[in-house]
Formats: C-alpha cells, structure tokens, sequence
C-alpha cells in the first residue's frame, strides 16, 4: 500500500482489511485524512500481525491499540488490559467519546493520540506510564477541565496526577517541578527561551523528549532515580555550560543534549563500570565530549554515530541530492513537473511540512516545532507549507488547522 492509499475514503463506514495489510501499513489509516465517517474495522483471522476487537484495531497480541474508528458512537470506551501502548493519532478526531478508561499496565501514549476528541473530559491516567507524546490530549475537554481545577496547575504548569502534562506560561522564567512528578510530557517547555531556572524533583522517573529544547537555563541537574532523557531534551539550549547525571541514568536520546554551550561539563555520579555498562547515549550528544564519573573520567568520549551525528549536517546533504536526481536523469520532464505541483499543492500538499506528499500528524509536529524556532533548517518551500491559514506566520493555528485535516474535521484545498 502507498501513503495516501485511503485518503478519499470520507464516507467509507466497515472496513474490512486485507490478510496481507500490516501493523507497518496501519499508520496509512490515519495518513492523508484518514476514514472521518469510519465506524468498524475488521480484520481476517489469517492475518499475521493485525487483529480487531469491537471494530477497533490492535496488533495481533493486542498489546498496540492502532486505531479507534473516528466515527465509532460509544461514548465511553475502556481500553483492553492486554494494551501497553496507544499508537499516534489512534483515538484523535472523534466527536463522540466523552470517557476512556485506560489499562493499568499502559506504559506509552503516542503523539496526538486523543488530539480534537473535543468531547472527551474524563481520563484517569494510571500509574507506571513511561512515555506520553506530543499534544496527546490536544484540544479536548480533558486538559480544559484539568485547567479549571486549581490543584492541577502550578508555577506555569499543568499536571495530571504524577504527570506534567502542558506549559502555561511560555515566557516562564524559573520553574520547580512539585515532588511526586514521575514523567514530563513531549515537547512540554519547548522553546521557554527565558526559563533560567529548573529544579527537577526527585520523584522524577522519565523526561520527554524535546521537553525543556531552548531554554536558558545556564546548569541541569538531572536528579536520581531518573531513568530516560528523550530525543532532544535539552536540544539548543545554548547556555546549558554544566549537566549532572544520576546514577540510575539508562538512556539519553539522540541529540538530547545537542548544541548546547562549547565544552559543557558533564558528571555522571556513578562509576565508570556503571557508565558503560548501564547508560546508552544515542546520536548528535556532543555535549558529551568527557564524563566525570565518581571514581575517574571517561577521556574523549565520542556519542555513536547515527543519521545525524551533527543536526545541521543532514539539512546540507539532503537538498543537494533530491535536485540532482531529476535534473540529472529526466531534465525534459523539469518542465512537466511544475504543472503537476501546481495542481497539487492547493489540493494535497497545503500544510505538508515533510513534503512526502500527504498530510499526517508529523506535519503538525513539525509547524509546530518550526512556530517556536526549532526547525531552522526548513527550506524556504517549506516554510511557506507551514503557513497553513495564510497569515503570513507560522504559529500553533496552522498545526491545529493541519490535526484537523488529518482526522477529517477540516478540509485544506
């Protein structure tokens, strides 16, 4: 199947699945502005890796819920004990669901996952969650209610039980997480470039990824009992000049701690043996030049190479090679394929950020990242896709505009 495979299907209501159709494909569902008037799934008992339950889908073990039908008229729904994750975008854009009741063994909620379920105002999120993604409860009644209960907010943030879910205040300048927080939400204080101040509290388990990126905090202290630092926690964050690590330390995510400040001064309080037989640091940490551990120093030490060992090499190489390809190969067909773009963009390609030709939830991701300057190697094209209403910036409307699209509540020609 191709991306975009189902993007026209807005009246289709069952959807019966192909034995050949994959938990790879699943995520073509939701791609292109998914199936809005969708309100069962089967899927054949002879298929490898899928299978359904009340016309939701789920992996085959039933430990992935993939997709909630947007259309499906329950107005509550309690998620099978067997699920230990919620994929990306699988609940977002049903009008309908006003409570779900999730599993205790959940341990990750996927990015946009109940995103403009306007209606849904009741989730007890359990204990022993490890990971919740960006914009996750976007635009629903569950943050609004949260919002309007005092004990939920506090100096500029917003909490759910041990979870912190949402930044109130941008131009926060000095924040102390309360005790008892276990995990901080994606993308949470992204780009709060006056935030100078952090205290983290050491009930603290888990930090998002790109949850504290530009802040101008000049020392991180990572406290103990912390396990994972997501992909770009503190990502440039340039006054960042020390960061202490705790011991209990297993995974620091790629370029977490990327462009921050030249020769920043990283300690770690376990020993060299439980450095290098506990922590994994992916790629693009060149903070991580040296490690101080508590009995010597990891000399020289150098992050693996991933993709992007240097965040602003790939940006360079990328545009050099697309260009190349038609104009070496097909140059008389560089005259045909403007007519075909120009019919297409207003239609399709409006709001796609990636430029992979359909509109997805990472599309919003990545306006939004660029509405707070995170995304500076964007070309100029686009930029100008992330400008989705046509005002001329780009700002959380144009990301909340393309969810929109991508659920089916909004249409972008």
């Amino acid at each position: 199947c191709g991306e975009g495979a189902f993007s026209s299907a807005n009246r289709l209501e069952t959807l019966r699945l192909s034995p050949v159709f994959s938990a790879a494909d699943s995520s073509l569902l939701v791609s292109g502005g998914g199936f809005p008037s969708l309100r069962s799934i089967e899927v054949p008992a002879e298929a490898p890796d899928l299978s359904s339950n009340d016309g939701v889908l789920f992996s085959k073990g039933g430990d992935r819920l993939l997709l909630y039908p947007a259309a499906k008229d329950d107005a509550e729904y309690s998620v099978p004990d067997t699920v230990t994750e919620i994929a990306p975008s699988a609940f977002a854009g049903n009008p309908v669901l006003t409570k779900v009741a999730l599993p205790d063994g959940l341990k990750d909620i996927g990015a946009y996952a109940f995103s403009t379920c306007y209606a849904l105002a009741r989730v007890a999120l359990p204990a022993g969650l490890e990971h919740i993604g960006n914009g996750a409860f976007a635009f629903t009644g569950f943050l609004e209610l949260l919002k309007d209960d005092e004990a939920n907010v506090d100096g500029g943030a917003l909490y759910s039980g041990e979870y912190l879910l949402a930044c109130l205040d941008p131009s926060i300048t000095s924040l102390t997480v309360r005790e008892g927080t276990v995990l901080i939400a994606d993308d949470v204080f992204a780009g709060c470039s006056s935030l100078t101040e952090l205290v983290l509290p050491s009930s603290l388990r888990h930090i998002g990824s790109y949850s504290f990126c530009m802040i101008a905090a000049p020392a991180v202290d990572i406290p103990e009992g912390v396990v994972t630092v997501g992909e770009g926690a503190f990502y440039s964050s340039v006054s960042v000049a020390e960061v202490s690590l705790p011991s209990t330390l297993e995974q620091v995510g790629e370029n977490a701690f990327a462009d921050c400040a030249k020769d920043v001064a990283v300690s770690y309080a376990g020993t060299l043996e439980d450095w290098e037989t506990n922590v994994t640091v992916a790629a693009g940490n060149s903070a991580f030049t040296a490690v101080e551990c508590a009995d010597g120093t990891v000399d020289a030490f150098i992050p693996p190479q991933g993709t992007q060992p240097d965040p602003g090499e790939k940006p360079t190489e990328e545009p050099t090679e697309e260009p190349s390809e038609p104009s070496a190969e097909k140059p008389s067909e560089d005259e045909t394929e403007p007519s075909t773009d120009d019919t297409e963009t207003p239609a399709v390609l409006k709001g796609d950020a990636d430029l992979d030709g359909v509109l997805t939830a990472a599309d919003a991701r990545l306006i939004l990242r660029a509405s707070v300057g995170l995304e500076p190697d964007l070309t100029a094209d686009q930029l100008a896709l992330c400008d989705v209403d046509g005002d001329g910036e780009r700002t959380p409307a144009d990301a909340r505009l393309v969810l929109r699209a991508v659920v089916g509540l909004e249409s972008l020609v």
